[in-house]
């Protein structure tokens, strides 16, 4: 055991490397935990808001004064101002007949508060689609 001239036990420079090799991993974990808790939020706003597009689409598809881009307005009132950023993609397609089924797919990327240095991953793609037989 390594003695001060005081007489003392040199127990602090121990604890520095155990606070040292416990907190940086909790860091990370905690990080990581943060990320997946907003891509997770993310992936379930999409999915809502492609469901609830879908069936705006599936209900009202043959009604004269209902047009597509209500499904716009209904998937835009639900995902606010969330995903507005230039990798957004929304892809419809539309019903042709009563037994044709209707198809929403959005699209979207995050950029990762914490991105892993060295791993090229900076940015998570995210998608949700939803598809529902048509009712008129």
């Amino acid at each position: 055991m390594c003695r001060f001239a005081d007489g003392k036990d040199s127990q602090r420079g121990a604890a520095a490397i155990e606070l040292v090799l416990v907190f940086f991993p909790l860091i990370v974990l905690l990080f990581g935990i943060i990320e997946f808790s907003r891509v997770y939020s993310l992936q379930l706003r999409l999915q809502q808001a492609a469901r609830e597009g879908a069936r705006e689409i599936a209900l009202h598809y043959d009604d004269p004064g209902w047009l597509p881009t209500d499904a716009d307005a209904v998937i835009d009132g639900l995902l606010g101002a969330v995903v507005s950023g230039p990798n957004f993609t929304r892809t419809i397609v539309l019903c042709g007949t009563p037994t044709d089924d209707v198809t929403v797919t959005l699209r979207d990327q995050m950029d990762l508060a914490v991105p892993l240095p060295g791993s090229g991953l900076d940015a998570i793609n995210v998608a949700a689609r939803a598809q529902m037989p048509c009712e008129g």
